[in-house]
């Protein structure tokens, strides 16, 4: 087990020049076929979908980014970046690549919308999972993370399941690290830069490429069933899945079911062989699914 846990926190990375400044950028270099682009959301960077990433590396090129300022290595020399000014670096990122498959979680799913809504010939795929970025959960979730004294609510609402075979010891450090990385002045930051062109409502009907949509049935961060409608009557050619009982941060409450809902979508099972999909069987029972209605 001490083992699989190492494997599963190693990916070399290296600094990437674009034009806001220096993204730090992990990547497989042994890793072969098109990259794979992992959008992560706030808390520890890029280093959140590492596990997930590392599944893909010995038949795909998987790039993990820093997103600038938002809990990884990578800082902006520009100042704050809104959503439309990530999405641009991205597509700086992986120019001349041709079209890439997209992974987006919850804030990166958003930024990964923006990506194929603004940069459509850079996007082959886009797999969402709980994408944040909806008008509608705008207010309610600003205010839980400019209110510190509501962190542990905040917490209680993106991570319903103790992780780590319910290691109170662990637990109890992934809770203090998640709330040191979420109320920081990077995220109020954040949060101050969007303006009402920046939610995805405004420009989810531009997305193109086949999509799907993974979403928590008990996310008590944003509100699921708004979110499905939104895509609904953007996305053209939408699929997905519910996640009966989970909450907002599938990478801890269900590793497994994430992982084998991305190698079927990207028609890898390889990606179910290695040591993390093994690391991943023994976290948790699988939650049950059902299919996402794509008629509105």
């Amino acid at each position: 087990m001490i083992a699989l846990l190492a494997s599963a926190c190693s990916l070399p990375g290296a600094w990437v020049r674009v034009g806001r400044g220096k993204l730090w950028v992990r990547s497989a270099r042994e890793g072969r076929g098109r990259p794979l682009l992992f959008v992560h959301g706030l808390g520890r960077g890029g280093a959140q979908l590492v596990p997930l990433a590392l599944a893909f590396a010995a038949v795909r090129n998987p790039l993990v980014p820093d997103l600038f300022d938002l809990g990884g290595k990578s800082a902006s020399r520009a100042g704050t970046t809104n959503v439309e000014e990530h999405a641009a670096s991205l597509a700086e990122l992986t120019d001349g690549y041709g079209p890439v498959d997209v992974v987006g979680v919850s804030l990166g799913g958003w930024i990964a919308t923006a990506l194929a809504a603004h940069y459509p010939e850079r996007v082959r795929t886009l797999f969402l999972v709980n994408p944040a970025g909806v008008r509608h959960d705008a207010e309610a979730t600003e205010s839980l993370f400019r209110e510190t004294a509501r962190a542990p609510e905040l917490y209680r609402r993106v991570v319903r399941g103790r992780p780590f075979l319910g290691v109170p010891l662990l637990s109890q450090a992934v809770e203090r690290g998640f709330l040191h990385a979420l109320c920081t002045r990077e995220t109020t930051s954040f949060l101050d830069s969007v303006e009402s062109t920046h939610f995805v409502d405004a420009f989810v009907d531009r997305v193109t490429c086949p999509t799907f949509l993974v979403l928590s049935e008990a996310d008590q961060l944003l509100r699921p069933e708004a979110t499905a409608a939104t895509y609904r009557r953007g996305v053209h050619d939408l699929s997905g899945v519910w996640v009966e009982g989970a909450s907002h941060n599938l990478g801890y409450e269900a590793p497994e079911t994430l992982l084998r809902l991305l190698s079927t979508f990207l028609g890898h099972p390889q990606a179910l062989t290695t040591p993390v999909a093994r690391l991943a069987r023994h976290l948790r029972t699988p939650p049950a699914l059902r299919s996402l209605t794509v008629a509105s």
